[in-house]
């Protein structure tokens, strides 16, 4: 990194761990307004929130292998780093943004009830922010390629958690978390799952095109 780029990209983990922390508590005062204590799935059962705990986490560690430079010595971190970004990071953020907005333009009352209940700026910050970091990282940080076959492991690994856990909800508390999913056949519903994960899996290689685009030149140095 550049003495530019190096402050852009520390700035934008710090503002990223600070307003997803604030929207994230916005989230949850929100979602006890509405709900209540419910034992249906809490806030894990939004893809919204498995993101940006994953950013959370992500940037939180950039950040503090930036303060304690220690941390840099083990070259595995790095490669740690690399395969979380690459496999989660990037494509869970893409997805959030391209699903949340997409779904909001066509037919806004698809989406949990609970977004009205958001201000737009928290809604920004949760389902915009992430993409923004996202991009800034992959263009102004080098983080190393893991292999594809890893990566699509962890990222269809992670999806399939999430679907297991909201499927596991609609099933037994028969309350779907997106209002598209409560109004299809039940058989249907798994079918849409299964159509929204695989699908979202082609932005793992949209992120590793762009990488390869923007680093070609370092990648040719190694």
């Amino acid at each position: 990194m550049t003495f530019i780029t190096a402050p852009l990209v520390g700035l934008s983990r710090l503002v990223c761990v600070v307003s997803l922390c604030y929207g994230l508590k916005r989230l949850n005062e929100a979602m006890s307004e509405f709900e209540g204590p419910s034992p249906a799935g809490g806030l894990f059962k939004f893809f919204t929130v498995w993101t940006v705990l994953i950013a959370l986490a992500f940037y939180s560690v950039c950040i503090l292998c930036e303060v304690f430079s220690y941390l840099k010595f083990n070259t595995e971190k790095f490669s740690f780093r690399g395969l979380v970004f690459h496999s989660l990071v990037f494509p869970f953020s893409v997805s959030v943004f391209l699903l949340y907005w997409g779904i909001s333009l066509y037919d806004a009352t698809q989406l949990h009830p609970v977004n009205k209940h958001l201000p737009d700026h928290v809604n920004q910050i949760l389902h915009t922010l992430p993409l923004v970091s996202a991009v800034i990282e992959s263009l102004f940080y080098f983080h190393p390629l893991p292999p594809r076959k890893v990566a699509l492991r962890l990222y269809l690994g992670v999806s399939l958690a999430y679907c297991f856990l909201i499927a596991y909800d609609g099933i037994k508390f028969n309350t779907w978390t997106y209002v598209f999913l409560q109004k299809l056949p039940q058989s249907y519903k798994f079918l849409a799952l299964s159509v929204i994960l695989f699908s979202t899996s082609f932005v793992y290689l949209i992120g590793e095109t762009l990488h390869l685009l923007v680093w070609r030149e370092h990648l040719k140095d190694e």
